[in-house]
């Protein structure tokens, strides 16, 4: 199982499948870019984020070993403290959370 800097993700998806977690000892990835590079290349098993990797998985790059899925993390758009938000940066902020909704 390929890992990644998020420690508790195996044992939380393995709690989600109501399964007993082994133990991990496979390789750790600081990147969801280089896990997925990892899994595709046959180094293992990843856990992935579902809605970052669709292209890879529609196009067969990468395919969906189980339904059970869980969700621990999430993204920030973060700005300097010291700089002024921009028309740009609402623009961009706007779009951005417009995108990111689910249908």
């Amino acid at each position: 199982m390929l890992r990644s800097y998020r420690a508790d993700e195996w044992g939380a998806w393995f709690q989600a499948a109501g399964l007993a977690p082994p133990r991990l000892t496979g390789p750790m990835f600081d990147s969801s870019l280089v896990l997925a590079d990892a899994a595709a290349q046959g180094a293992g098993v990843a856990l992935l984020p579902v809605r970052l990797f669709s292209r890879d998985l529609q196009g067969g790059r990468l395919v969906r070993l189980f339904e059970a899925q869980v969700e621990l993390g999430s993204y920030w758009l973060t700005r300097l403290k010291t700089r002024r938000e921009s028309d740009a940066m609402l623009a961009f902020r706007s779009w951005l959370v417009q995108r990111c909704q689910v249908p």
